[in-house]
């Protein structure tokens, strides 16, 4: 399967030296492989050498972590494992494979099982190979600093550097590059003038040019060495007593947004053989357009453009005579000198320093000029969202490009008043909001009631923004009303329907009702206003949870549980004359006075036609069916029986009965709930993905939590569809169009859950594709197992789903499989369902970590879904 959720970084480098001893209390185990294949060169260094250079790479972690006057030790350090050796791959080793993180996957699975290591999730492999014809010399994903382990690959070299560098990337670390300006400014927007190097910023060891200069600033806060509150956003004009960037003290580095533009300031101490002066460094952190990268590597500057998330990288800014080369070559410093000021591209900011009380701090003096423009005018967000309570009063990026808002005031039918929205604790962060969000007016925020609404803002310096226009609105803070009354609509023999009678939201009505299995999957939607109405089938009847939300986004949610069950005539103890009904069997006709018995708990409805009854508990009467002359079946009242079982009779003249319909719903844990919109998905501005998205997984599918959004790539046809048991299917090239997303949730227990519709070019393109899975899956099967794109031997284990005799389900048009892929700690355990209907494919993948098979009940409720997939295929090909 295809699990594209890393970065890759590639890295080239000038080797020179590094950084003293030391030891630490978060040990990392870091193991050695090596690679070769049929015909490779013979290595200029080995495994050995490597192995060597690991105690300098120890030393440099440990002093790179390591902070002057911390209280927690937070030091790291990799110490040597175990090596293995002659891991052959069937062909040359790939310089540019895309498909990294599989490849990487597949060694590792390789390295450990020689070295006989079952649980290695939590250690580091350098993988060493020998002279392939690569520009680079190491190559990483980029990993966290909270998960330990990764893998990284040496091209012919055992640099301790390069091994360090690329043990960065491990712990979440990207590049420390440079601006680099041509008119010789120091700041300037990213153009042709002012470029971003590549691996230029020498600062730390994320550049190219080895240095024991201690970690940016930025790096140690990607890491967790620098908290949220050591670092000050400055807004006005001010004097900040700003600590060394190695030393755990008061404030370590400040934040500054000027426009488009971010700005990490740290203070830079004194330290022998680093190069550079002691005084103020400054980095820029958003990224620049991909066609302003000078970069060795050709890939760096086709690169999709970055969106506003917050970079790996940062861009260090020379604030004196520092120079770098395209060899990898440094010169000079690139710090602010104390009595000196350096001047932002927008000449808005000032940034200068004095000394502090000792070495160790520094006065620093930050100038803005005057900031006298207001903030725009404010613009509504599309009014369909405001049922959603936290969705933004105010269009989406509304914000003061010259400072930030400080708080909103509102006009409530000519009554002003201020709103401070509560910050957000869990925000999106952006490089421009790596802290603290923007104050964002939600609709949560506004005061309950019908009233003419108007806003504007206050930004840090007092400017006040116009009003916005009016709108009418009506907030509605009032959850709908959710209890376990309900009332059987409609029987059958094995479902009924039932309206949740005690259902309703007094307010704006209700908006949408769904059930939910345990896995998250929707099963069933009602939009009626009260009592929403769901068939109790097999689907439904697995639902383990129920949200309700009127039509302003206020919601309740609660576990839900429900059976049903209809009595036959046939089961119920009768007095007096009965015949069959002629040519409806399923009912039969007391002539005369009868009386029928039958002993039950609960609740239940009586199914009768013709005539009248009473019906009680006992000898009480609850209820009476009126007189009817019609045989149709209907249903009497409910009644409520208890929880000992009881007698049930029911009691009349010349009645036609049917049967009793017993139905149970119990709903626990009703908690509140707020509805909330789905990020906004832009592959859907184009027709033919928003034709796929009705096919496969969509937003609605999923219970509140969940996000389907497209996976890297699943909107075109680069990589790959049938890639079960082999990474290469000839039927792919006859594909059209294509869609894959992927369903994620915090918490969720799949490592991989996914969607897949591909429209080929005509049907027989779809049959060949489907003829070649079955052929594949055979062949795995007879070779237990199959390659991976890296070339290398996936081990498959075929789990029986009904019949123990199948290792998988074959029907008309569809495959099912179950499936482990790989063994001990690369083990992932798939199951997938392959369904074809004319030109259309619909895949679902649910992937899990271990050897663990899911459950035969989970499996029956993926089976459902995949049912849905399989419906809407047939009403797709049918319009």
């Amino acid at each position: 399967m295809r699990l594209r959720l890393r970065i890759l970084v590639i890295s080239l480098f000038l080797v020179i030296g590094l950084a003293p001893p030391a030891k630490a209390s978060d040990q990392r185990v870091i193991d050695i492989a090596e690679l070769t294949w049929a015909g490779a060169p013979k290595p200029s260094v080995s495994a050995e050498t490597v192995r060597s250079s690991l105690e300098l790479v120890r030393q440099n972690w440990i002093s790179f972590t390591s902070l002057q006057g911390a209280s927690t030790d937070k030091s790291i350090e990799f110490v040597y494992g175990r090596t293995a050796t002659a891991i052959s791959l069937t062909a040359k080793f790939d310089c540019d494979g895309t498909n990294f993180y599989s490849f990487s996957n597949s060694i590792r699975q390789a390295v450990y099982k020689q070295l006989g290591i079952a649980e290695y999730k939590d250690r580091y492999l350098t993988i060493l190979v020998p002279n392939a014809g690569c520009i680079w010399m190491g190559r990483a994903l980029l990993g966290d600093v909270k998960v330990k382990g990764g893998t990284l690959v040496l091209h012919n070299n055992a640099s301790p550097f390069v091994i360090t560098h690329e043990l960065g990337h491990s712990l979440g670390l990207g590049h420390s590059n440079f601006l680099r300006c041509s008119s010789g400014k120091g700041d300037g927007a990213w153009s042709n003038d002012c470029k971003a190097v590549e691996y230029g910023g020498s600062i730390d060891v994320m550049g190219n040019v080895d240095t024991p200069s201690p970690l940016s600033v930025y790096h140690q806060w990607r890491m967790g060495l620098l908290e949220d509150s050591e670092i000050y956003q400055s807004w006005l004009n001010e004097k900040i007593t700003l600590s060394a960037s190695d030393v755990k003290a008061g404030t370590r580095a400040v934040f500054l947004r000027d426009g488009k533009s971010s700005y990490w300031l740290e203070y830079r101490r004194a330290r022998a053989g680093v190069g550079y002066k002691p005084g103020i460094v400054i980095y820029r952190t958003d990224p620049p357009p991909s066609n302003f990268i000078e970069s060795p590597n050709p890939l760096d500057s086709v690169q999709e453009n970055p969106g506003q998330g917050i970079s790996s990288d940062i861009w260090m800014l020379n604030l004196d005579n520092y120079t770098y080369s395209s060899t990898g070559r440094t010169a000079g410093s690139m710090s602010l000198s104390e009595a000196k000021s350096f001047s932002l591209y927008s000449n808005n900011i000032t940034i200068s320093f004095s000394a502090g009380k000792d070495a160790n701090s520094v006065e620093l003096n930050i100038s803005r000029k005057v900031d006298t423009t207001p903030p725009p005018s404010p613009s509504y967000s599309q009014a369909a969202f405001w049922q959603f309570p936290d969705f933004p009063v105010l269009q989406n990026g509304y914000e003061d490009s010259e400072s930030v808002i400080a708080y909103y005031e509102i006009k409530r039918d000519e009554e002003i008043s201020k709103l401070a929205p509560e910050i957000e604790k869990d925000f999106p962060r952006t490089y421009l909001a790596p802290l603290n969000p923007s104050p964002t007016l939600r609709i949560k925020d506004l005061p309950e009631g019908k009233y003419e609404l108007q806003v504007r803002a206050v930004d840090v310096w007092g400017n006040i923004s116009n009003w916005s226009p009016s709108r009418s609105v009506f907030i509605d803070r009032g959850a709908p009303t959710l209890s376990s009354g309900y009332r059987i609509t409609q029987i059958g023999e094995r479902v009924s329907t039932i309206a949740l009678s005690e259902l309703k939201d007094p307010g704006s009505g209700l908006c949408e009702t769904v059930l939910i299995n345990p896995e998250g999957v929707v099963v069933a939607r009602s939009s009626a206003k009260a009592s929403p109405e769901f068939e109790l089938n097999t689907r439904v009847l697995s639902a383990s949870k129920i949200q309700t939300f009127d039509c302003l986004g206020n919601g309740r949610q609660a576990n839900f549980a429900a059976n049903y069950q209809f009595i036959e005539h046939q089961e119920i103890r009768k007095v007096g004359k009965w015949r069959t009904v002629s040519g409806n069997p399923r009912a039969t006709q007391c002539l005369g006075k009868c009386v029928a018995y039958f002993n039950t708990d609960g609740a239940i409805q009586v199914a009768l036609g013709s005539g009248s009854a009473t019906i009680g508990v006992g000898r009480k009467v609850q209820t009476r069916v009126s007189p009817s002359s019609s045989p149709a079946l209907r249903l009497s009242d409910p009644v409520a029986v208890g929880n000992n079982v009881r007698a049930i009779r029911i009691e009349g003249s010349n009645f036609t009965l049917y049967g009793i319909a017993k139905a149970s719903l119990q709903l626990s844990g009703v908690v509140n709930l707020n509805r909330i919109a789905h990020p906004e998905d832009l592959s859907l501005q184009e027709a033919k993905q928003v034709m796929l998205s009705n096919l496969g997984f969509n937003s609605s599918d999923f219970e509140q939590g969940w996000f389907v959004l497209p996976m890297s790539g699943g909107t075109t046809l680069n990589d790959p569809t049938l890639d079960f048991c082999d990474s290469k299917y000839v039927s792919d090239e006859k594909r059209l169009e294509r869609r894959q997303v992927v369903a994620s949730k915090v918490g969720n227990p799949y490592l991989f859950l996914s969607s897949e519709v591909v429209r080929y070019q005509s049907q027989s393109g779809a049959k060949a594709a489907y003829e070649e899975l079955i052929d594949k899956a055979k062949k795995c099967l007879s070779d237990g197992g199959g390659f991976e794109s890296s070339g290398t031997f996936a081990k498959y284990r075929f789990i029986p789903l009904a019949d123990p005799a199948l290792p998988y389900q074959i029907l008309p048009n569809s495959f099912v499989v179950h499936s482990i892929i790989g063994e001990a700690g690369n083990a992932r355990t798939l199951l997938a369902f392959y369904q074809f209907d004319g030109e259309m494919f619909t895949g679902l993948y649910v992937v899990t970590l271990g050897e663990n098979p899911l459950k035969s009940s989970e499996i029956a409720r993926w089976s459902d879904t995949a049912k849905i997939f399989a419906d809407r295929l047939k009403n797709f090909n049918k319009n």
